[in-house]
C-alpha cells in the first residue's frame, strides 16, 4: 500500500472494511495504523532486520495522539536499529513460566487454531486483537501458569484492567481539554458519536472475559490434552462479576414517526452508493457486513432474489429482492464485483458510512442510530403490520427460537416475498414515498400522484 503523510482526522476516518487494514505514514518509516473489520484502530510499527519482520503495537488511536505514536515509532525503530528486539520481553516472560508449567498462551494457541476456520474473519481479529503484544486486554492472563487461573487471578486481572482504562479516559479527557484551550481555531466537532474509550466504557474488557470464558470451558473439556483445569463455574461467581461492566440492551431504533424525515435527509446524501446502502439495510434488516459483502453476483434479478453471507448459517440466506430495494440497486454503478462498490477505495468497495449517516440524523433532527439500529429498526417496524415472527428472523438471519419454528416450518421465497413485500409497502407510505412497483416491471419510472 502506497504511504501518505498522516493527520489526526486521516486517522479517525481510516477503517477495514474486512479482515484488517493498514495505512502507512510517509513521514516516520515503518509507522502505520492497522484497522480492523470490528473496528478496533491502532498505531503499529514495522521494521525488517536481520531477516525477521519486528512488528509492534504502540497503542489505540483513541487514545494516543499522532504526535505521540510518531515519538515512540522513532524510539522502537533506534531499539531495532540498535539490535535490540522489542519482543524479547514478551519471549522472556513466557520463558519464565513454562519453566514453572504450562502457561495459558500455550492452550490460547491451541484454541485459536483448532477453531479459525470455523470463525469469520471479523471474529478472528477482535479475538486475536484481545490478546494482542502488549496491550491486549487478555495478555495479561495469557502469561500466567494455567494452574494458577482462579477466581482471585481473574479478579485481579479485571480490577488491573479496570484501573487502566480509566487512567487512559482520564489521559485522553486531559489531552482534550489541553489541545481546545491551546488551539481554539482548529477545534472540529467529529461527525461521529464519541468512542467507548471517550465515554469510558470498558467494552474490551467485556468482550475479553466473554472469549476467554469460552476459551478455557472449550479447554476444560479436553483433560485428555490438558489436564485437569479449574471448573469452568468460576467464571459465574457473582464477586468476579462484580468487576466485569454489565451489557445494556441497545435500544436505538427508527420510530414510525421517524420516517420521512430519515428518508429525506438520506435521500440529500451526495454519495449514491451510501445512500442506496443506508436504505437497502433499513428496508432487509440485513447485518451492515453481510450488505457490505454483497456482490453483483449475488443478486438475482431475473428471479428477484438476493444471497446473504450469514454468520449463523454457513450457507448463507436467500431474501426475496423487494420492488424498492431493486429500483435502488438499479441505480448503483457497476465498477467492479462489488454492489456498493468505491473509486477512492483501494479494496474497490464503499468507504465508511457511518458518517454520511450521522449527518443526515443530525439534519433531520433524529436522535443518534447506529447503523446495527436500522437492522433494530426493520424487526421493530415489522410489528407494525404484524409480520409473524417466524417470517422476521428468518428475513434478519436469527436462529429459530421454538421448535416448530425448527422442525416444522419451512418457507419458500414466494412465501416470504408476500410478507417482505407487505413490509416494504407500509415503510414508504409512512414516509411519504411515492412508489410503483409496476414501474420496475416495465422497465422504468413513473411518478405516483
Amino acid at each position: 500500500m502506497a504511504s501518505e503523510k498522516l493527520t489526526e482526522n486521516r486517522v479517525r476516518q481510516f477503517n477495514a472494511e474486512s479482515g484488517q487494514a493498514f495505512l502507512r505514514d510517509a513521514e516516520i518509516k515503518g509507522l502505520a495504523v492497522r484497522a480492523t473489520a470490528g473496528g478496533a484502530k491502532a498505531y503499529v510499527f514495522e521494521r525488517r532486520h536481520n531477516y525477521h519482520l519486528h512488528r509492534v503495537t504502540i497503542g489505540d488511536t483513541s487514545t494516543m495522539t499522532l504526535a505521540a505514536a510518531r515519538q515512540a515509532a522513532q524510539r522502537i525503530g533506534a531499539e531495532i536499529d540498535g539490535n535490540a528486539d522489542p519482543m524479547a520481553a514478551k519471549r522472556e516472560r513466557l520463558t519464565a513460566a513454562k519453566q514453572k508449567g504450562a502457561v495459558v498462551d500455550d492452550l490460547w494457541t491451541r484454541w485459536i487454531d483448532a477453531n479459525r476456520n470455523q470463525w469469520g474473519d471479523r471474529h478472528l481479529a477482535d479475538t486475536l486483537y484481545l490478546s494482542r503484544d502488549p496491550d491486549g486486554v487478555l495478555f495479561p492472563l495469557l502469561s500466567l501458569p494455567v494452574k494458577s487461573i482462579d477466581a482471585p487471578a481473574l479478579i485481579r486481572w479485571a480490577e488491573a484492567e479496570t484501573k487502566k482504562h480509566a487512567d487512559k479516559v482520564a489521559d485522553a479527557e486531559r489531552r482534550r481539554k489541553e489541545n481546545a484551550e491551546r488551539k481554539p481555531e482548529r477545534r472540529r466537532k467529529n461527525p461521529c458519536p464519541p468512542s467507548g474509550h471517550a465515554t469510558g466504557k470498558n467494552a474490551a474488557l467485556r468482550q475479553g472475559f466473554a472469549r476467554f470464558k469460552a476459551f478455557w470451558r472449550w479447554a476444560h473439556g479436553r483433560p485428555e490434552e490438558f489436564g485437569k483445569l479449574a471448573d469452568p463455574a468460576l467464571f459465574n461467581r457473582s464477586d468476579l462479576l462484580a468487576v466485569i461492566p454489565s451489557v445494556s440492551p441497545a435500544r436505538d431504533s427508527l420510530e414510525r414517526g421517524h420516517l420521512p424525515a430519515w428518508f429525506k435527509a438520506v435521500g440529500e446524501i451526495q454519495n449514491p452508493v451510501i445512500r442506496a446502502y443506508l436504505q437497502i439495510l433499513l428496508l432487509t434488516g440485513a447485518r451492515r457486513n453481510e450488505l457490505g459483502d454483497l456482490k453483483w453476483s449475488d443478486c438475482e434479478f431475473q428471479w428477484k432474489s438476493i444471497h446473504m453471507k450469514d454468520k449463523v448459517d454457513a450457507a448463507g440466506r436467500m431474501i426475496p429482492m423487494t420492488p424498492y430495494v431493486e429500483y435502488l440497486l438499479s441505480t448503483l454503478p457497476r465498477r467492479n464485483e462489488w454492489v456498493f462498490s468505491s473509486k477512492a477505495s483501494d479494496s474497490g468497495r464503499m468507504n465508511e458510512p457511518r458518517i454520511a449517516h450521522h449527518r443526515a440524523l443530525q439534519a433531520a433532527g433524529i436522535p443518534h442510530v447506529t447503523l446495527h439500529g436500522l437492522r433494530r429498526s426493520f424487526g421493530s417496524l415489522a410489528e407494525w403490520v404484524e409480520l409473524p415472527a417466524g417470517v422476521v428472523a428468518q428475513l434478519m438471519g436469527h436462529r429459530p427460537s421454538a421448535t416448530a419454528e425448527k422442525h416444522y416450518r419451512v418457507r419458500p421465497l414466494d412465501l416470504l416475498r408476500v410478507h417482505h413485500e407487505k413490509l416494504e409497502r407500509w415503510i414508504l407510505t409512512e414516509a411519504g414515498i411515492p412508489f410503483d412497483p409496476e414501474s420496475i416491471r416495465a422497465g422504468g419510472l413513473r411518478v405516483v400522484k
